[in-house]
């Protein structure tokens, strides 16, 4: 069964995922859907890692901030886990 996606444009549906069979309006292909075919795409859920603000276009004390406000959440996500942790064991 093929998909069918709906032109923006005139409202009609079709199986084309390059343009509309009825008014040849190209279709507009979200970046979600961009790559469909590639296996790697599909992953489970992944969470990036934390990654230190680097851009030299923001301001030395701007990025001290925020790498500071990063730190601080690490430490409450840190803190709240052991809390966690310590309620399973004594719950158990």
């Amino acid at each position: 069964m093929a998909t069918q996606l709906k032109c923006t444009h005139c409202g009609d549906w079709g199986e084309d995922p390059n343009s509309c069979a009825s008014c040849g309006t190209p279709r507009d292909v979200h970046s979600t859907f961009a790559n469909q075919g590639n296996p790697e795409r599909f992953k489970a859920f992944e969470m990036p890692a934390m990654e230190w603000n680097t851009n030299k276009k923001i301001p030395t004390w701007k990025r001290s901030i925020i790498n500071t406000g990063k730190a601080l959440n690490w430490m409450v996500l840190a803190v709240g886990g052991a809390i966690a942790w310590m309620a399973y064991w004594v719950a158990v």
